[in-house]
């Protein structure tokens, strides 16, 4: 076979037994994780461990010089370069190997924050898959999730827009979710963030509660909305952050408020089925 062909089983390693010209099934599933665990775990004799630590990808070397390289779901490389170091791979290959983990995020263990060019999407599109998750959890006033996807992703996700500037608290202002703008009050206190970021329609999330506000007012036909309704205390606390103190059962816990937890069961159900209606409708809000 030569590096063209070699190249097309890589490929079809990559996509799951499937072979990307024909799209004929040529391995069953179970047979690419067989061969590609025996591939990371001793494809490079002897230099199977160092390969495996830095590059991180499965690779089987020939003999002669060919090198047949594996980035599961992605895609499939073979190299040809017939001198051989001390190993027995080829040196050119290892050399490309290395110089490609060094610019793409190919390695297993490689978190979606590397700063390195990723393959199939861009850290712009999971930034943006982060935002619509922890969006989701703050629509359906699910605290304990906003607080695992805070601690999974990091602060700054709880900071950043939508494709209309629209963070989770502007979401959690307008839905009335009170324990919710509490706590994203407190982080942002904590973080030094201004607590008044605009969408792109120039309203902050104090402005959203008292459109509410608002709204309630002229539906109803009073002048004075309840004390104890949920958008004039949102409004109150939004007005008078340093008043704000998180209480109550549902907002004191004995884990650390940034710590990640696992997500109650409506929540974690809506992520487990990314495809559902509820998840597709919640997360494009």
């Amino acid at each position: 076979m030569n590096a063209r062909q070699l190249a097309v089983v890589a490929g079809s390693l990559a996509n799951c037994g499937k072979c990307p010209i024909t799209e004929v099934q040529i391995f069953s599933p179970d047979t690419v994780q067989y061969c590609l665990t025996i591939m990371s775990s001793c494809g490079m004799y002897d230099a199977s461990g160092d390969f495996c630590f830095h590059m991180g990808f499965p690779a089987k070397s020939g003999v002669g010089g060919s090198l047949l390289l594996v980035i599961p779901n992605r895609m499939g490389i073979c190299t040809w370069s017939p001198k051989l170091n001390g190993d027995g791979n080829s040196v050119r290959g290892v050399d490309f190997c290395r110089k490609f983990a060094q610019a793409f995020a190919v390695h297993n263990y490689e978190n979606n924050h590397s700063p390195k060019l990723h393959l199939g999407a861009s850290n712009c599109t999971y930034k943006y898959s982060h935002i619509a998750e922890v969006i989701t959890a703050t629509t359906m006033n699910d605290l304990k999730a906003v607080k695992w996807l805070i601690g999974m992703y990091g602060e700054e996700i709880m900071v950043a827009g939508d494709y209309d500037s629209r963070t989770p608290l502007h979401l959690a202002a307008a839905e009335g979710h009170v324990e919710v703008v509490k706590y994203f009050i407190k982080q942002y206190k904590k973080a030094g963030t201004d607590m008044h970021p605009l969408d792109r329609w120039g309203q902050s999330p104090l402005a959203d509660a008292k459109t509410k506000i608002e709204e309630i007012l002229a539906k109803n036909k009073i002048e004075e909305i309840d004390p104890t309704n949920k958008y004039g205390r949102i409004v109150d606390m939004l007005e008078h952050p340093d008043g704000v103190e998180l209480t109550g059962k549902n907002v004191t816990m004995n884990q650390d408020e940034t710590s990640p937890m696992v997500p109650t069961g409506r929540f974690k159900s809506a992520l487990s089925h990314p495809n559902s209606s509820l998840t597709s409708r919640l997360g494009t809000q």
